[in-house]
């Protein structure tokens, strides 16, 4: 039974991070586009609410979801990202056989 794979950490937190941006970028988007509709159409104009000055649907539906998002971006990037480092990996793991030292004589001779 072969064994599984071994990625490389930058490999595995990059996609980790990425589905968590997808993740909360669908929630944000859901949010926006199914409030605004829902909230924004056939509004009687002489009833409009309005919350800081904005129609009501404007602020819960684009104001608060851009407020929210920068939280969590910030958040994100602050708890949630990891710093790797980016050098270059061992000659072993790159092309799965060990460096000879006969041949990095030669290329270097």
């Amino acid at each position: 039974m072969p064994s599984e794979p071994k990625f490389d950490t930058v490999y595995v937190n990059a996609r980790r991070e990425t589905v968590f941006v997808l993740i909360v970028w669908i929630v944000f988007c859901v949010w926006v586009v199914g409030y605004c509709l829902s909230a924004g159409y056939n509004i009687d104009p002489e009833n409009l609410n309005t919350v800081l000055g904005m129609p009501a649907w404007i602020f819960w539906g684009v104001g608060l979801p851009w407020v929210m998002a920068n939280v969590v971006a910030i958040y994100f990037g602050l708890k949630f990202m990891a710093d790797d480092p980016l050098e270059d990996p061992p000659v072993e793991q790159r092309t799965g056989k060990k460096e000879d030292s006969t041949e990095e004589e030669s290329k270097n001779g």
